[in-house]
């Protein structure tokens, strides 16, 4: 992941945090990257499965149309 470009802000600041707790533990880089690559992942498929749950629930809970 360190080394894929991103134009997501969470992401970024995500990503800085990460760097600095690595940097302020004295975690070499190598380890550090293994270690963001870890947390990204995770993140992704907790995002995926989240996606999947909320598009489940709006199709079997559909929301009434606002009459104007």
């Amino acid at each position: 992941m360190s080394d894929k470009k991103t134009k997501s802000m969470w992401m970024s600041t995500l990503s800085n945090r990460a760097q600095e707790l690595i940097n302020n533990l004295g975690i070499p880089a190598d380890m550090g990257d293994r270690i963001k690559d870890f947390m990204f992942e995770v993140a992704r498929e907790q995002y995926k499965a989240g996606n999947s749950n909320g598009i489940r629930w709006a199709r079997t809970n559909p929301q009434p149309i606002p009459q104007t």
